[in-house]
């Protein structure tokens, strides 16, 4: 589950004259992170940090924007992409699917 509004807590803060987005760790509860963007991977540079949480973890929205949902990777599985008002583009990828 994906809560699309960032936590109420999350302000945004201003350096010189940009507006910088508070972002909201996306698990709610237990998770492990791993800081490994740019590691080798088999196809290149793992373009992301992996974050580890039991099944059915709730995912959380890293700040507050829009939703848009693929389901049709068959490597990725199931993903969405959350487009923040900041104009920062986050992708979740390998979500389980617990709507099923």
């Amino acid at each position: 589950m994906l809560f699309a509004q960032a936590a109420a807590a999350s302000t945004d803060a201003t350096i010189g004259t940009a507006k910088v987005p508070r972002l909201v760790f996306p698990v709610l509860g237990a998770a492990t992170f791993t800081s490994d963007f740019g590691d080798a991977r088999g196809q290149g540079g793992h373009e992301g940090n992996d974050i580890m949480a039991p099944r059915k973890a709730l995912v959380l929205a890293a700040e507050a924007g829009t939703v848009k949902f693929w389901t049709t990777s068959a490597r990725a599985g199931c993903m969405l992409y959350l487009y923040g008002k900041s104009g920062t583009t986050y992708l979740y990828i390998h979500l389980n699917n617990d709507l099923t």
